[in-house]
C-alpha cells in the first residue's frame, strides 16, 4: 500500500510543483548607458555596470562644454588651454587647439626699452617744479 501511495502521490506532487513554479524570465536586455547597466525590458533585472561617458569630439577651443553622446548630459571640458607663451604683443597659443588664449604678457624692459616690441620705458617717480620768474 505504501508503494501505491508513493507511486500515485509522487507524480501528482511533482506535476503540482512544476505548474506552481515561478517561470524563468527569458531576458531581453536593453543596452547599458552611462546612467544605468543593462536592464531586462521584461522583468527589470539589471546586469553589468554602466558604461563610461563618451563626450562629443572637442570643438577646438578646449573650453566649450559639449554633450555626452550616450546620455545627452552636459559634459564639462576636461582640460583648458595649455602651453604657449604670451608676449606683450601676442597672446599665448594653445598646444592642443592652436588658438590664442589668455592676456598679453607685461613688457620685458631692459636698458629702458622692451626687448619684444621696442617700446620705451616710461620714467616713474619724477616730479617737476615750475620755475618762478621774478620781476
Amino acid at each position: 500500500m505504501k508503494k501505491l501511495y508513493f507511486a500515485v502521490l509522487l507524480p501528482a506532487v511533482l506535476s503540482c510543483l512544476a505548474a506552481c513554479a515561478v517561470p524563468v524570465c527569458q531576458h531581453r536586455w536593453e543596452e547599458a548607458t552611462c546612467l544605468h547597466p543593462q536592464v531586462c525590458t521584461l522583468c527589470g533585472a539589471e546586469r553589468g555596470d554602466p558604461i563610461p561617458h563618451h563626450p562629443e569630439p572637442d570643438d577646438g577651443n578646449c573650453r566649450t562644454p559639449g554633450l555626452y553622446m550616450n546620455c545627452g548630459q552636459v559634459a564639462q571640458p576636461s582640460v583648458s588651454h595649455t602651453g604657449g607663451r604670451a608676449t606683450c604683443t601676442e597672446r599665448a597659443v594653445c598646444a592642443l587647439c592652436k588658438k590664442a588664449y589668455g592676456p598679453l604678457a607685461a613688457h620685458d624692459f631692459q636698458g629702458g626699452f622692451c626687448q619684444t616690441c621696442g617700446s620705451a620705458e616710461l620714467s616713474q617717480g619724477l616730479s617737476f617744479q615750475l620755475a618762478e620768474w621774478g620781476d
